[in-house]
């Protein structure tokens, strides 16, 4: 039975000789159990330390009379070290008089296990970089000896299009690169750790402002440095935000919380560049967390209304169409821009949800319109990221037709960004809506991502050209020629062109004479609640022209 045991038995008498030797014991040394009897340790293990090692336990043992628990490691016959953890006992035999009878347990495997798992729970287990677990464990001393340390926020831009785009397996093996590339750079007073994804955070420890932007300016300079993986060369671009104690905190929390402030005004200013920390910062940071905020419950607490702005014929002045707008006025904070509300629902997701809004108030704004005898088109305007929505145009059809608007009564507009997305799955859902009536218009064109292809692709019927080439059309030669340009390409698709911030009659003049077809500008009507301009319409106080038609 003895034998049998997976674990070393073994008993020695006062001399250290062996009076017993199991299996495994015999196993671990590569001698029979019935040779290591009467043999001593320093007789046969590999290690002299440690074989003088277990006389000094066993003697101690001997000498104390009581039992020892020990942590220790033997090198078996093919040299691999074991971890032991064993238990030494004092016996005395009628036979063989006193002695010391002991087990020992291998747990090499299990030992590694455990480091494995306390290594994991400290180390990110792609990069081998500290997690952000350690961050405030590195911090403990710096904070005690109150020395001044920068804290830097790295958060690498675009490295969802590389995951997106060439997979996860690419994107992983980039994060490694970059990685190594960071902890190349560290001193060894210094600290960086993957806090998640694709953000990093560097400690510098003893250093000052100047300091701090230099060593930023290098992390730039290191991660656009291209990186060959698969035999693709990528290159990507990273923004970084600074906080530093003790002159924007104390304390983790409160300098993440600047850096991060920091790091979101260097990607608003165009990423690939470092930002330090200032209070005006911080108050844009908490604005922008409040607008968040207050934006997912706008709806339910009605502070979200609808406006729209005419569009006129250029030729009759009669109002022909309207765009659709949203206005947020909320309740702590009053009127919020649209563009301050907007891009931040586009980056939050938030966008699906106001843009639905959107879409059920512009269709009964338009039920109501016709049920007045007002025949007015209403087009509504749809970002690339809800158009790709799995089940818009179903959400789309049904709301229009629930409330009874003709597809050919509603429209949507869409500006350049939707090429950033799926460019073909956009078409398929257009097309199917414009097959059913619902007219499609590119808005704000000309500032985005311009391609003959799509434009040829996309089922289109109107193209708005962007206020800022008509604003200096008349006095800028080059604007001038960039609107006949977009014009003349509009016709030759056989598009309708809506010239956008119209507001002088010179303007007029020259886009008249350009051929465009269509006026939307302060000169003719500022976006107003739909309520007010149902007003306009019944008192008589505008021309009202028939609703547009796709050209055949």
């Amino acid at each position: 039975m003895i034998d049998l045991v997976p674990h070393f038995i073994f008993a020695k008498d006062t001399s250290g000789r062996y009076i017993l030797a199991n299996e495994a014991v015999a196993k671990v040394y590569g001698i029979p159990a019935e040779q290591i009897c009467q043999m001593r340790d320093a007789d046969f293990a590999p290690n002299a330390e440690e074989a003088a090692g277990f006389r000094r336990d066993d003697l101690e043992v001997l000498r104390t009379g009581k039992i020892k628990h020990i942590n220790e490691v033997i090198t078996d016959y093919d040299g691999n070290v074991r971890e032991l953890m064993t238990t030494k006992v004092p016996f005395d035999s009628p036979e063989t008089g006193p002695g010391v009878l002991g087990i020992c347990i291998d747990v090499t495997e299990r030992n590694a296990a455990l480091r494995k798992i306390a290594y994991l729970a400290e180390h990110c287990h792609l990069t081998g970089l500290p997690n952000r677990s350690q961050l405030a464990a590195f911090l403990e001393e710096p904070i005690r000896n109150a020395e001044p340390y920068a804290l830097l926020f790295i958060d690498l831009d675009n490295f969802k299009t590389i995951n997106d785009s060439l997979g996860h397996k690419v994107g992983d093996a980039f994060l490694k690169y970059i990685s190594a590339r960071f902890e190349q750079m560290r001193e060894s007073k210094d600290f960086v750790c993957r806090f998640g994804g694709d953000e990093f955070i560097f400690v510098l420890r003893n250093t000052s402002a100047d300091a701090a932007s230099a060593f930023s300016s290098k992390l730039l300079r290191i991660v656009a440095e291209p990186v060959t993986i698969e035999g693709m060369t990528l290159t990507s671009t990273c923004s970084i935000g600074i906080a530093k104690s003790p002159e924007h905190g104390m304390t983790k929390n409160v300098l993440m919380k600047r850096a991060d402030a920091a790091l979101y005004k260097a990607k608003a200013r165009g990423r690939n560049m470092f930002q330090c920390y200032s209070e005006e910062l911080q108050h844009a940071v908490d604005r922008r967390l409040f607008i968040y905020n207050g934006l997912q419950a706008a709806a339910c607490n009605a502070e979200l209304e609808l406006y729209a702005q005419p569009i006129v014929d250029a030729q009759s002045g009669a109002y022909t169409s309207a765009e659709a707008l949203l206005r947020w006025r909320s309740r702590e904070l009053g009127p919020i821009p649209p563009d301050e509300f907007i891009p931040l629902a586009e980056e939050t997701g938030l966008i699906g949800m106001i843009g639905n809004w959107v879409i059920e108030e512009a269709c009964r704004t338009q039920r109501a319109w016709l049920d007045r005898g007002i025949d007015l088109h209403l087009s509504v305007n749809v970002s690339a990221r809800q158009l790709l929505e799995p089940g818009f145009e179903r959400y789309f059809r049904e709301t229009y037709s629930m409330t009874g608007v003709p597809p050919e009564k509603i429209g949507v507009e869409i500006t350049e960004g939707v090429l950033l997305g799926d460019v073909e799955s956009a078409c398929s859902v257009l097309s199917s809506l414009a097959d059913s009536g619902v007219t499609v218009s590119v808005d704000d064109f000309g500032v985005g991502y311009s391609s003959l292809n799509y434009l040829r692709k996309l089922p289109l019927t109107f193209l708005k050209i962007d206020r800022s080439f008509v604003k200096d059309c008349v006095e800028n030669p080059d604007d001038a020629a960039l609107v006949r340009t977009i014009i003349m390409l509009a016709k030759n698709l056989r598009l309708k062109v809506v010239a956008e911030g119209v507001e002088t009659e010179a303007q007029v003049s020259f886009l008249r004479a350009e051929g465009a077809d269509l006026f939307q500008g302060y000169l003719f009507a500022k976006p107003m609640p739909v309520g007010d301009l149902l007003s306009r319409l019944e008192d008589g106080r505008t021309k009202t022209g028939h609703v547009l038609q796709a050209p055949r």
